[in-house]
């Protein structure tokens, strides 16, 4: 997957690079998501490389992930910016070529669950390209499209499911000490009884 968003990333630049000037402006919006998409795929990964390392009993790897994933963000718009600006050099203070990117790149990022990191990262690479220039940004978005409210519930049920099944798993050597001693199988039967209504499959 994060080779595929590689693909999309240099794609998206050979266009920037081949296409008329009246074009560039929405080449750039896409050129921009290709680029956070891949970083949003990469950060993705952190938390199960994490696990790997903590289950392999390895300190060194779990301290070098962390630094890595804190720098991942920083990392992506100090190479991705000077990039843009050497192929698009008017951005660097084109005002109304940022304005219509913005449209654009929201449109495209609207339904989406992570839509304020996406949202965030344009406005990083703005400042980059832009020399540092500081302007005020609103950082507020419309209230979730349907697209994205139920994309948010489907994470929230996710998370919820797969606690569940670890209380589930938690409690099931609890009915089997029961049957050890002799209490026999009705408080076993009573006690899986009271974790399905509580964590219902």
């Amino acid at each position: 997957m994060l080779a595929g968003t590689e693909f999309r990333v240099n794609q998206a630049y050979a266009r920037l690079d081949e296409c008329a000037a009246a074009d560039k402006i929405a080449v750039v919006a896409q050129l921009i998501l290709a680029i956070f998409d891949r970083f949003y795929c990469q950060l993705c990964e952190y938390p199960y490389r994490a696990k790997r390392a903590f289950e392999a009993m390895d300190p060194h790897a779990s301290i070098q992930i962390s630094k890595e994933r804190l720098g991942l963000y920083s990392r992506y718009i100090e190479e991705h910016g000077p990039r843009i600006r050497a192929a698009f050099p008017a951005l660097s203070s084109d005002t109304t070529g940022w304005d219509a990117i913005d449209r654009l790149f929201v449109a495209m990022i609207v339904d989406r669950y992570e839509a304020d990191i996406a949202f965030s990262f344009i406005h990083s690479l703005r400042r980059n390209i832009a020399h540092g220039l500081w302007r005020p940004v609103a950082y507020s978005f419309p209230p979730p499209s349907k697209l994205r409210a139920l994309s948010m519930a489907s994470v929230f049920r996710r998370a919820l499911q797969k606690s569940a099944r670890r209380c589930r798993a938690a409690a099931r050597p609890i009915g089997r000490v029961a049957v050890r001693q002799g209490r026999g199988g009705a408080a076993a039967g009573r006690a899986r009884r009271r974790g399905s209504r509580i964590f219902p499959r």
